[in-house]
């Protein structure tokens, strides 16, 4: 199978985009914070770091915000336990304009074993 995720290097683990983390730890493959933490802050393409670029480039290409409150007053659901949906921390048109270059998904070099050809253009050609 060939490669096709582009990873870079994530400097210092304030670079790691908290929403991204947190999808991957629910996700109950990644139980150890420290482990995963260590894995993304290593210079060679691995597998948390594929998963990690995938759910970043999906949070940038569909960014997702809360309901306003009159989506959220027609809810047909009486229960208070209703089901919450993906909210990111950081809006990216507009709103708060706190966004760190860390979002980007261009941290730093390739990872040692990455892909020199990022996803997009393998398929785009």
């Amino acid at each position: 199978m060939v490669q096709v995720v582009q990873t870079t290097i994530i400097p210092k683990e304030e670079d790691i985009d908290p929403d991204v983390f947190g999808a991957m730890t629910s996700l109950g493959c990644f139980k150890d914070r420290q482990r995963l933490i260590e894995s993304l802050l290593n210079s060679k393409h691995n597998t948390e770091k594929v998963i990690y670029f995938l759910l970043l480039d999906r949070k940038l290409r569909q960014p997702s915000m809360d309901d306003t409150e009159d989506i959220k007053s027609r809810s047909r659901s009486a229960s208070p336990d209703i089901p919450h949906k993906r909210v990111d921390r950081h809006r990216f048109n507009g709103g708060n304009s706190s966004i760190s270059s860390n979002i980007r998904p261009n941290i730093g070099q390739l990872a040692e074993g990455s892909p020199l050809v990022p996803r997009r253009q393998l398929h785009s050609s």
